[in-house]
């Protein structure tokens, strides 16, 4: 240490200087990190818990999915036990199986022949950088609920708080990852998230999405079998008996009809039985005389 102190002592160093070339040396190279994350956080079609999405953007369906399968016929679906209400998000009541799943919609939706990878669903894209501290959506501007009616940014907004603190207890784990929520353009939003974990990237992105406007002055929390839900889905609400059976019939105006993640054909019908049986369509399609016509629908998905 003395000599260090010697050599400094002969040889004065301008701190001034010393700093402005510091300076000057390293903000090329923070210039050039800061654009490789800006280049990286761009909006995609997809996003994948590890490397890249296998689809490419302009995929055509779903690589298990026939686009050019015939339209029509029923699925019969049985479970066990009855049901009273029709809300699957809150704790309160039993909904019908899946029907969360078939009645409602995302922003991204889940390619099932990957381990984990999502793509645009409500959402046109995705955009994060690479340490997924936060991510962004941008809505497509064609998506409707089954009223008509757009999805908004607002919506979404308000589907997430609504969710994560009202909502079943399952959705409330994101919710209470989530710094901050934000509108960043008309169709568009951003999560920060208040942790380092990847898995909030895609996560965030598999929220059912609800619309703002129908729960104005109900409560959410204690929704009964008269509050028939309205949402984005391919399928919407029928004839219904508590207990016994719900018809979930095709929604002829599905905003996403043309969609390629759509591309599937899937009919659908729901009952109460002490089993579950879901049979091909064209097995079904021999029994359907039988059918009343208030439990069977024909849809694609």
């Amino acid at each position: 240490m003395p000599i260090a102190r010697l050599e400094l002592d002969r040889n004065p160093i301008p701190m001034r200087r010393f700093f402005k070339s510091l300076f000057y040396r390293l903000t090329p190279t923070v210039l050039m990190s800061t654009l490789a994350i800006t280049a990286a956080a761009e909006p995609q079609h997809g996003i994948a818990m590890y490397g890249k999405p296998a689809l490419p953007a302009d995929y055509q369906s779903l690589p298990y999915a026939n686009p050019d399968a015939p339209l029509g016929g029923t699925i019969i679906s049985g479970e066990t036990g009855g049901f009273d209400s029709l809300n699957p998000l809150i704790l309160k009541g039993k909904s019908p199986w899946q029907l969360r799943f078939l009645g409602y919609e995302s922003l991204m939706g889940r390619n099932w022949d990957e381990p984990f990878s999502l793509y645009g669903l409500l959402a046109e894209g995705i955009e994060t950088p690479p340490d997924r501290s936060w991510v962004e959506f941008t809505l497509r501007p064609e998506a409707r609920f089954s009223d008509g009616t757009p999805v908004t940014i607002e919506d979404v907004l308000w589907s997430y708080e609504t969710l994560g603190t009202l909502g079943h207890p399952r959705y409330h784990g994101l919710w209470g990852k989530i710094a901050k929520a934000e509108a960043t353009g008309p169709r568009s939003v951003r999560f920060t998230f208040s942790e380092q974990n990847p898995e909030l990237a895609l996560i965030a992105g598999m929220r059912p999405i609800i619309k703002k406007s129908q729960w104005a002055s109900k409560d959410f929390a204690n929704a009964s079998l008269k509050d028939i839900p309205i949402s984005s889905a391919p399928y919407v609400v029928g004839a219904f008996e508590p207990g016994r059976y719900l018809t979930l019939k095709r929604n002829p105006d599905y905003w996403g009809n043309a969609l390629a993640f759509r591309r599937v054909s899937l009919a659908l019908t729901r009952s109460s039985s002490s089993s579950l049986e879901i049979s091909p369509i064209s097995s079904i399609a021999s029994r359907s005389a039988s059918l009343s016509s208030s439990s069977s629908k024909s849809g694609r998905r």
